[in-house]
């Protein structure tokens, strides 16, 4: 199933917006204490940083698994 590429682009720009106001909204600096010092960083920033890994970790988490299966696959109509 796939999503036309009209809805595509109107889901992207929607995403875009919110976005934008997102980070209009918190632009206030935060203090991050981490294990090697302190940061001061955006708000916004801060988010979106851990937005991107959440994104990453479910990609390859999603990569794995369709690997695993697709090998499984391959086994059993080889066998």
């Amino acid at each position: 199933m796939t999503i036309p590429h009209k809805i595509q682009l109107v889901i992207g720009v929607v995403l875009v917006l919110l976005l934008s106001v997102f980070v209009l909204i918190n632009h206030q600096s935060t203090e991050v204490n981490f294990i090697f010092g302190t940061f001061v960083v955006s708000r916004a920033l801060l988010v979106l940083i851990f937005f991107g890994a959440g994104v990453l970790v479910g990609w390859l988490a999603n990569s794995v698994l369709r690997r695993r299966r697709r090998r499984g696959k391959e086994r059993s109509h080889s066998g």
